[in-house]
């Protein structure tokens, strides 16, 4: 009971910030010839920049991720893992919380990329802020870890 409740809270948060990466559309009309990025290198410096059609890619492909992760919670069984018939259950649960987790993750990213870029093509900042991005990968990493652990521990 307490696992749906916080996966439902995760998938709300989630929602949010899926919405709020399609924000730089509000500025769309004012972006109308300004070089947007479309690439950033590691450190965060833009390397490619382009038209502002990169900021609606980012978010639809951010909503098309967030629309994946639901369907991974509905029907968990989609993720293939090799599992044995005993722990097909907590299996089944841990896939769950992963799907929610990551998520909340990934939308969290996405929407920091969106917005970021629009930040960098209206001159308030020059480069991408990389320790946001290599935390959430290594947020990621985490939750991965901690579901497989669920699943294969003995």
């Amino acid at each position: 009971m307490i696992r749906r409740y916080i996966n439902s809270v995760l998938n709300i948060v989630a929602a949010v910030a899926v919405l709020t990466a399609f924000a730089p559309m509000l500025s769309w009309s004012r972006l109308e010839g300004v070089p947007v990025p479309n690439h950033f290198d590691i450190h965060g410096v833009v390397d490619r920049v382009g038209d502002r059609s990169i900021l609606l890619v980012v978010a639809l492909v951010g909503l098309g991720v967030y629309i994946l992760t639901l369907l991974a919670q509905i029907f968990p069984n989609i993720v293939n893992l090799p599992v044995p018939a005993r722990k097909a259950g907590i299996a089944n649960d841990a896939k769950r919380d992963l799907a929610a987790q990551l998520g909340l993750l990934l939308s969290l990213l996405f929407s920091f990329c969106a917005n970021s870029t629009l930040s960098v093509a209206a001159g308030k900042t020059q480069t991408l802020n990389m320790w946001f991005i290599w935390g959430m990968i290594a947020l990621v990493l985490v939750c991965i870890g901690a579901a497989l652990f669920r699943i294969y521990r003995r």
